[in-house]
């Protein structure tokens, strides 16, 4: 990419590479050699966090746009997931969690990060799953590649946050390459 010769100067007269694909001027923030933000007046130093969010002094950021209402001052993501929060709200891919408990929201799969839960649901990639159990919700022990794992609780089993109503929560056990069975069916990535 090319830039006008002022875009490689900031307040201190150079311009700042901040991480990798990132950097900024006293205007910008440049992602992959592209304008991604400009900065506002009372904007701190943008920061990336994952690939998709980042954050300055007054807001959290998905995929280079502002989340409104965010805080930017508290905004932090979970590890390299979706799941992003401050201390006003949860965000999955930069959108509010309606009713997600921001205190005691944590996610529960290790790969992928699409389950989480807080003291009140579950979630799939952001979504309450209706009457799930969630003193007795567990995952799978294997993640086929690209796709999902299975979960479980006490009165169902789940697979990419749909329950599969045929399984038999009872006697499921998940098996390795998106294998899974019960005391009727083999099941294949749900």
């Amino acid at each position: 990419a090319t830039f006008k010769a002022d875009a490689w100067i900031n307040q201190e007269g150079r311009f700042d590479i901040t991480k990798i694909d990132i950097a900024e001027d006293k205007n910008h923030i440049y992602k992959y050699g592209k304008i991604a933000i400009s900065k506002s007046k009372d904007g701190g130093k943008y920061k990336e966090l994952t690939y998709e969010y980042g954050k300055d002094d007054k807001y959290g950021y998905f995929e280079n746009k502002i989340i409104e209402e965010s805080d930017g001052k508290t905004f932090a993501t979970f590890g390299e997931s979706n799941y992003a929060k401050d201390k006003n709200a949860v965000y999955y891919n930069g959108k509010k969690i309606e009713g997600a408990n921001v205190k005691t929201f944590i996610t529960i799969e290790l790969t992928h990060e699409t389950y989480a839960k807080d003291e009140n649901a579950i979630y799939f990639k952001g979504e309450k799953i209706e009457n799930a159990d969630i003193s007795t919700f567990k995952i799978g022990g294997t993640i086929e590649r690209g796709s999902y794992s299975y979960a479980k609780d006490k009165n169902n089993v789940y697979y990419g946050g749909k329950i599969l109503s045929i399984a038999d929560a009872k006697t499921f056990k998940d098996l390795p390459e998106g294998y899974a069975i019960d005391k009727k069916y083999v099941y294949y990535s749900g």
